[in-house]
């Protein structure tokens, strides 16, 4: 049997391979990591890797991915097994994952009765983690990190797929171990034994929380969309080396409205807001949630992984080196980077913001064409960072979605736009989105801007005020039981504003 040798940074894996099978699968058995934005299945080029050895001779679609890369360059899940190789990822950028905790007016009273507990929010793209004493509203460390669940896709229909063809049980492995290894790093920052900690809250998208729990999601993924379970319960399992923490699943309302939702939407508050509330989770699926006269409202519209960086060329996660954000000063076009480095890829803000700023210079027209003397490649000044024209429909087809599916809960509800109080932004992408560049391109309606506000990672936050309060523990259930589910993919309004949005201001 072939021998593959894995290379990342100081780590350094040999795994046994069947002949014929991909550098993908090799990557995937060593446990070490490189994003698959497309699961795998060949069309976003983005697993280079260099290789060398017996190695199959790369296919023209292949050598067209890997067109001006250096020598020795493959994508791992082209590059078929014949004997013996070795393989070198590139290291692994550290991401900025939100973290910022936020506290809630209410009485303290835990739902465990002494010692530690965590909350987690299992998003599709990061991980999130927080650390709590019984007797403290406050976190007493958080950390976040990419979900390890990546090399097997940047989306959670990727991961469906996956489980369907071969069982959920590795995908379950690996948001397990994770857990274990952050909460083992938290514990060591605190200097709180293992066997302290007594109780876990962990939210996630329905299906994330099902691969977590070890359900089968494939009810998920197809008509007519089934829940096998709506959560709220403790699970049956523990995690390994932390054998006196019970762990709780908050309740999820459908297919796409999870128990990440609940938590958001408990964190925001915006059930006790008077008005016109809208809640909204712009990821790779847009969740979105209507407050309004007692009333909750919600819909979900698949974006699409674009605003995480997945199927943009130049596009990546926040990671360090990331153009976060781009302005037009004084005619100029200034941008920055995650951590102030030098400018290598660009993530979903500072992608919102080109797209932007393009439109104010002229350099993209409303139907999103970039005009000739560009030559179908805008390039950011003092960068090598650029955007394609097929980078702007990705855009338009996210921004569409999401769009879309704000005026159709509106619709349904009988509210317009100009009557809605205030726009919540929850979740990673929402913390860093400048509202002023969402509205130019007609992701958020117009005048939004104004009534439009950031709240960090509200999943995790109403994760850990379960995990501190009873109380807000019973709210999260009647906020669950309120939502009523919009299906938007039979829904004509839903379809004629798709197009429609599709098309910039």
């Amino acid at each position: 049997m072939p021998l593959a040798g894995i290379c990342h940074g100081e780590k350094q894996v040999q795994v046994e391979m069947a002949f014929g099978d991909t550098l993908l699968k090799a990557i995937q058995k060593s446990g070490l990591q490189i994003p698959f934005p497309c699961g795998g299945y060949g069309y976003c080029g983005k697993c280079i890797v260099l290789a060398s050895g017996l190695l199959d001779e790369p296919s023209p679609r292949e050598l067209m991915f890997l067109d001006g890369c250096p020598k020795g360059s493959r994508l791992a899940c082209f590059a078929a097994i014949l004997g013996d190789c070795e393989v070198i990822l590139s290291e692994k950028t550290k991401a900025v994952v939100e973290t910022a905790y936020s506290a809630w007016d209410g009485s303290l009273d835990p739902i465990y009765s002494s010692g530690y507990g965590a909350a987690f929010d299992i998003g599709t793209t990061t991980v999130a983690g927080q650390l709590f004493h019984h007797c403290s509203k406050e976190p007493l460390t958080a950390l976040g990190e990419m979900n390890a669940q990546q090399p097997y896709g940047a989306d959670v229909i990727s991961r469906l797929v996956y489980c369907n063809e071969h069982s959920v049980s590795s995908l379950q492995d690996i948001i397990r171990n994770q857990l274990v290894s952050m909460l083992g790093q938290m514990c060591k920052t605190v200097g709180v034994e293992h066997s302290d900690i007594n109780y876990l809250v962990v939210a996630g998208n329905s299906i994330m929380q099902c691969i977590f729990c070890g359900i089968e999601p494939g009810p998920l993924g197809a008509a007519p969309f089934t829940m096998p379970t709506h959560f709220d319960f403790e699970a049956d399992f523990t995690l390994e080396g932390f054998p006196n923490a019970f762990i709780y699943i908050p309740p999820a309302s459908s297919a796409y409205i999870g128990g990440d939702i609940t938590c958001s939407a408990l964190a925001s508050n915006m059930c006790h807001m008077p008005g016109n509330i809208l809640l909204i989770d712009a990821g790779t699926n847009g969740e979105i949630v209507l407050s309004s006269e007692g009333r909750l409202s919600c819909c979900s519209t698949a974006a699409g992984p674009a605003f995480e960086g997945a199927n943009i060329e130049c596009g990546s996660n926040a990671s360090i080196g990331a153009v976060d954000s781009v302005q037009l000063v004084g005619g100029i076009l200034r941008h920055t980077t995650v951590g102030n480095a030098p400018a290598a890829k660009i993530c979903g803000s500072g992608l919102i913001d080109a797209v932007a700023a393009m439109l104010d210079i002229g350099a993209l027209d409303v139907k999103g064409k970039i005009l000739k003397e560009y030559e179908g490649v805008f390039t950011i000044p003092d960068t090598q960072v650029y955007i394609t024209q097929k980078d702007i429909r990705q855009v338009q087809l996210a921004k569409s979605a999401i769009r879309a599916g704000i005026d159709t809960l509106l619709h349904e509800c009988g509210i317009s736009c100009d009557e809605l109080d205030a726009i919540i932004l929850c979740g990673g992408f929402g913390s860093y989105l400048r509202p002023e560049s969402a509205e130019r391109i007609g992701l958020l309606p117009e005048s939004a801007a104004l009534k439009t506000r950031a709240i960090g990672n509200a999943a995790s936050n109403g994760a850990g005020q379960i995990l501190q309060s009873n109380a807000r523990g019973q709210e999260a259930k009647n906020i669950c039981r309120l939502m009523e589910n919009i299906d938007l993919a039979s829904n004509p309004f839903f379809i004629d504003r798709f197009i429609k949005a599709s098309f910039f201001p």
